[in-house]
């Protein structure tokens, strides 16, 4: 399926740039125009594959496809943010569709990378508690997971403003990484993180002679 939807977006923007070079007139692309009229196609592309899955529940291959375009599609609604008024709310109603289909494809097959979709498109919609329980779970299970120190160290970050967890899960996933350019960028993430950390408590203690 997700072969196919390349080759065919292949074709269609193969199609429009021979209509640029042909065409009697200059055509000017509208950057924005394109972005929602693709986000369009995405959702009926969505709604046909949702429709396969509601009459082929447990095909497990279909329903990993279908979380894995919720979890696209809620990308896409990101980048439409002040150009399309429902963005925010098709955004996290996407997110949400991809947390409850990753949830049915591990009630069929519990995998890791599932797993970790599943931690990803929770935190996207919101659901954080779902999101950290999906992390612990993966790590209860391999420790030694790359990624799932990763994600989580992230997830702390961002979603959870707890600085030293994130720097815990760093320090751990900085151990396993094998490639050089994964251990310098965890490596400047724990830097910032360890300086930001210094910058708050720096502003948090009273000025010497302060009242």
């Amino acid at each position: 399926m997700g072969i196919l939807a390349a080759v065919i977006s292949i074709s269609m923007v193969g199609a429009g740039i021979i209509g640029l070079f042909f065409a009697d007139d200059p055509v000017v692309m509208d950057p924005v125009a394109i972005a929602l009229a693709e986000y369009e196609n995405q959702k009926e592309r969505l709604e046909a594959m949702a429709g396969q899955s509601e009459i082929d529940p447990d095909n497990l291959p279909l329903l990993r496809a279908l979380a894995g375009s919720y979890y696209e599609a809620g990308t896409a609604a990101s980048r439409l943010w002040g150009t399309l008024p429902s963005a925010i709310d098709e955004m996290y109603e996407h997110f949400t569709k991809a947390t409850e289909t990753y949830q049915k494809v591990l009630v069929i097959e519990q995998d890791a990378d599932d797993m970790l979709n599943l931690a990803a498109a929770a935190t996207m919609s919101g659901n954080y508690d779902l999101a950290e329980q999906t992390y612990q779970d993966i790590l209860a299970r391999d420790p030694d997971s790359f990624f799932a120190r990763v994600g989580y160290g992230s997830f702390l970050y961002n979603s959870r403003q707890d600085y030293a967890g994130a720097i815990e899960q760093m320090q751990q996933a900085l151990e396993l990484a094998r490639d050089d350019t994964d251990k310098e960028g965890i490596q400047e993430f724990i830097d910032w993180m360890l300086s930001e950390m210094e910058s708050e408590e720096t502003s948090a203690t009273p000025a010497q002679g302060a009242e």
